[in-house]
């Protein structure tokens, strides 16, 4: 065997041994569980305290919602604007809060890219000031804005307190746009404390 070929051959037998040996991808969340989300089969991780919801549960799942009618119309509100996406809807809510929930929806493929991610940014700020304009009593602040991704996932985060001044009573606002092979998710998130699952992202498949 000449020299070229013995080389070639040492490569490629060290190539398989290689990824024969590599250890597995190190799973960030162990204790999670894993959310087999309606649609098209797409997964996701979230920490065990969160339950599958219906609007018409969020009372029972969520004891604070008993004295805030707001949040609920909020709701309401964010479901009616799903249209016909409802129908691959997913509402989520964390037993251990006082207040966090998850509503996420499934829809065909586009690509996320830092243009879109700056068009995103000045509409969703623009539309927000404006509700924040129109409301005497309610205060917008946006505390996040920013494109991630990596070769499979992409997505757009907006993240904002919002606060009601008549009672000095505020929660957080979290929008995520991501787009996955063949599939994008839109992930509308609520929570009193500020926690977010962004980190959990990564961990979606498809």
């Amino acid at each position: 065997m000449s020299a070229p070929s013995s080389l070639l051959a040492f490569l490629l037998f060290f190539g398989i041994y290689a990824c024969q040996q590599r250890p597995p991808a190190k799973d960030l969340f162990p204790d999670a569980q894993t959310i087999l989300l309606t649609g098209e089969g797409v997964t996701l991780k979230l920490p065990v305290g969160f339950v599958r919801s219906s609007p018409e549960q969020l009372m029972e799942d969520i004891p604070l919602l008993g004295g805030d009618t707001s949040f609920l119309k909020l709701v309401s509100v964010f479901f009616d604007g799903f249209g016909t996406r409802a129908q691959t809807l997913d509402l989520l809510v964390d037993t251990t809060s006082a207040l966090r929930c998850l509503m996420i929806t499934e829809g065909p493929h586009f690509e996320m890219n830092e243009p879109i991610g700056k068009r995103l940014n000045q509409e969703l700020g623009d539309y927000f000031r404006k509700v924040d304009e129109a409301d005497l009593f309610l205060d917008i602040h946006k505390i996040d804005s920013r494109l991630k991704g990596n070769d499979q996932i992409d997505f757009f985060k907006y993240k904002q307190e919002v606060v009601r001044t008549t009672h000095q009573e505020s929660y957080y606002q979290t929008l995520y746009m991501l787009s996955i092979p063949n599939r994008s998710l839109l992930i509308i998130e609520f929570s009193i404390a500020g926690e977010d699952i962004e980190d959990y992202l990564w961990t979606i498949k498809n």
